[in-house]
């Protein structure tokens, strides 16, 4: 496919690399694009690693930068019309491909902002002191040079998550407010709830 129309009118034209896949696609009618978003370019392994979208002279651009094994450890989002709304993210993980780490970088007036995330093997909180398995048993988030906040996870025997306390300002779920079904699909945590039909598959949020 290479264009798409309605009614006879252009809607779409979608461009290919040599390889048969998409590098881009204008939106518009022929000669008064809207929307334009080129420059889609691909790893090796065929994994998209940078793109760029135009809206009329503003450009919206975004990298990539892929591990050996895949894992995204790096995003970089730039705004042609405003550099404060630039966005630079980092990666890390644990040898097993856990997220440990996600840095936000700073960027005008935005301080740093530092994410962690924790996989304790024992002492977790709840029934279960083997920390679920190697489910995340802690988060940590730090703004700037700003007091670190903590929030441990607690699990039960199966693994479910039964409550998440802090006594450092960061995230907190009541254990009353986390429901299981007769399946072990979470009905309710905190104020969100999901329903299932009888395959078990969500059916509403």
């Amino acid at each position: 496919m290479s264009m798409v129309s309605l009614d006879g009118i252009q809607v779409a034209a979608v461009g290919y690399d040599a390889a048969a896949e998409v590098s881009g696609v204008t939106y518009g009618p022929v000669g008064s694009p809207v929307i334009g978003s080129g420059s889609l370019v691909r790893t090796v392994a065929g994994a998209a690693k940078a793109q760029s979208w135009s809206v009329g002279a503003r450009v919206l651009s975004e990298t990539v930068v892929r591990s050996q094994t895949g894992r995204v450890t790096r995003v970089q989002a730039t705004d042609s019309a405003a550099a404060v709304n630039a966005v630079d993210w980092s990666y890390s993980f644990d040898a097993v491909g856990r997220l440990t780490s996600a840095v936000l970088a700073a960027v005008g007036t935005r301080p740093v902002v530092t994410l962690g995330y924790g996989y304790v093997g024992v002492g977790g909180c709840g029934a279960d002191p083997a920390a679920g398995n190697g489910s995340r048993t802690s988060t940590t988030r730090q703004v700037g040079g700003g007091t670190v906040a903590v929030s441990a996870y607690c699990t039960d025997g199966a693994s479910r998550l039964t409550g998440v306390a802090s006594g450092t300002g960061g995230l907190t779920v009541d254990p009353a407010t986390i429901v299981y079904d007769g399946h072990g699909n979470a009905t309710q945590v905190g104020s969100q709830s999901w329903s299932y039909d009888g395959a078990d598959r969500v059916t509403g949020t």
